[in-house]
């Protein structure tokens, strides 16, 4: 039994290095956001209201590691039958301070058919921020933004090649919610990465 313990806690210890090393920090992210694959992996950047967010996947074994117990990747992108496309991303591998929030967006293109302009609707696209750190007994606090009515929402598809599954493009869309007085704007978005089958 203690042998079982000590062997947990170091694999525990492990996959904290692992995943600690590959964070980025406020100054990896400002003020600027990078353009292009970060780590050579799946990447989507945007402004919230002025504020960079990034998310990008880890190209270690820590992914790798928690890709077991489900999707652990911080931005996916799926077709689905219906030709349906959507691209997630969350930030929660940067290292955000107490109090500060992490963000999750998910954009939701119909009838995807390569190169072109889709524009976004609600239900389907969701934007939210999530304090750090996280409590689920919290969670009214962080409600579910969807596109605002009345505004421009879309994606421009830049580059998409079908061989190597590889999609670029940039978004811009204003989100709101029913319980909030403010809408948040996402602007100057981008994204490469490769899209699962």
């Amino acid at each position: 039994m203690r042998l079982l313990l000590k062997a947990s806690s170091a694999l525990a210890g492990l996959l904290t290095l692992l995943l600690a090393s590959c964070s980025l920090t406020k100054t990896d992210v400002e003020p600027e956001v990078p353009s292009g694959q970060l780590n050579a992996d799946n990447t989507l950047v945007y402004y919230a209201n002025g504020q960079p967010v990034v998310a990008h996947n880890y190209g270690n074994l820590g992914t790798v590691f928690l890709s077991f117990f489900g999707d652990g990747r911080s931005v996916i992108s799926k077709r689905f039958v219906d030709s349906t496309l959507v691209v997630r991303g969350a930030d929660w591998q940067n290292t955000t301070p107490a109090g500060g929030k992490n963000h999750v967006l998910s954009l939701t293109l119909a009838k995807f058919h390569g190169q072109g302009t889709y524009l976004l609707s609600s239900p389907a696209t969701t934007y939210q921020e999530l304090a750090v750190p996280y409590d689920p007994q919290q969670a009214t606090s962080s409600p579910l933004f969807t596109v605002a009515p009345a505004t421009s929402a879309e994606v421009i598809i830049t580059t998409w090649t079908p061989i190597t599954r590889r999609l670029q493009g940039t978004f811009r869309l204003v989100v709101a919610a029913p319980t909030q007085p403010a809408s948040v704007a996402i602007t100057d978005g981008q994204f490469d990465l490769f899209v699962d089958q």
